[in-house]
């Protein structure tokens, strides 16, 4: 029994909606009618990934005209970060974050960060943010400096108010 040429086949899987999107509308300027599968809950959920059909007759056509389109799969990185760790971007939520150990940018211009392995940087192929795994102690040591300050401040004030008085 031969196959249906009107059968629906997958040529790209895994891929997040917007590139499936993309994708979809290359293909159908290329007069190929192309359709999506889990299409809906991979707009509104960015980890269920989508698949682009096509129909048999065209599939060796669509494989063609995407044979020079790369996207990013729609599943972690090939490093795969551990399940108890932070998988995806504090930045902008995506799953396309990898390790990452060499020269870190900072907002200093001219000062760059050593990220080494023991450092657990990871970056964002997504939005090419960097940060760390695990969040750090001092983070809040910026906070706790300013605070203090203003206290002291406060209390410097107050006193010098109350001996102002006092003089009058």
């Amino acid at each position: 029994m031969a196959a249906d040429p009107e059968e629906l086949v997958i040529v790209r899987s895994n891929l997040s909606s917007h590139d499936a999107h993309l994708l979809k509308g290359l293909l159908e300027s290329n007069e190929i009618s192309a359709f999506l599968s889990n299409e809906n809950m991979g707009t509104l959920q960015y980890g269920v990934a989508t698949d682009l059909l096509v129909r048999l007759k065209d599939r060796h056509i669509a494989q063609t005209v995407l044979a020079n389109v790369v996207t990013l799969h729609n599943t972690p990185s090939s490093d795969p970060v551990a399940p108890e760790e932070d998988a995806f971007c504090r930045t902008c939520g995506s799953s396309h974050v990898h390790p990452f150990v060499g020269e870190i940018p900072s907002l200093i211009p001219g000062i760059r960060y050593d990220a080494s392995e023991a450092g657990e940087w990871m970056h964002c192929l997504q939005c090419d943010a960097y940060y760390r795994r695990k969040r750090s102690r001092f983070s809040s040591m910026p906070v706790g400096l300013l605070w203090g300050l203003t206290l002291s401040g406060f209390t410097i004030f107050l006193l010098w108010f109350l001996n102002w008085l006092r003089w009058l």
